[in-house]
């Protein structure tokens, strides 16, 4: 049994600046985030009768109408092998891109505020480096593999 809500923890480690909180009800927290590119909204989710907390991410790419669906598909299949935690999946009919993992908290004896904000802060930062790859391939501006490329290049310094 956990001491605290993980919702409730949630808010109080992400209170700042930053970050805009909205309690949905009970177990769902909507979150707005800036990012390096543009504002992530998040959805926190909290299965009590799993023990199972969902985080969901959604990249603010529109997916436009007649884009490609196989370059998408084919960016997808190269960057989610890739990642340590977490999948990008695409909510076509939303037509969104969405960053999706889920932590266990059962057996979890209490939680760790700073596990929590470090799932968040990884989670906006995937989100971040990939933002750009998956705007090229959605507005047609670079294929499936130019645009996983140029997201793979590490960039190290800031000019």
């Amino acid at each position: 049994m956990l001491d605290a809500h993980p919702l409730d923890v949630i808010e109080d480690i992400l209170q700042s600046d930053k970050v805009e909180a909205d309690r949905l009800s009970q177990n769902e927290l909507s979150l707005k985030i800036k990012g390096e590119w543009s504002q992530h909204r998040c959805v926190v989710e909290w299965y009590e009768e799993s023990s199972y907390l969902m985080v969901a991410c959604e990249l603010s790419v529109t997916l436009l109408p007649d884009m490609d669906d196989a370059a998408l598909a084919e960016l997808m299949m190269k960057v989610n092998p890739l990642l340590i935690m977490g999948h990008f999946e695409c909510q076509r009919e939303l037509s969104i891109v969405v960053l999706r993992h889920v932590v266990s908290l059962r057996g979890a004896m209490g939680i760790v505020p700073e596990q929590l904000a470090d799932v968040i802060e990884n989670m906006i930062s995937i989100a971040d480096h990939y933002y750009p790859a998956f705007e090229m391939v959605a507005h047609h501006r670079a294929t499936a593999e130019v645009a996983y490329q140029i997201a793979s290049f590490e960039v190290v310094g800031r000019a």
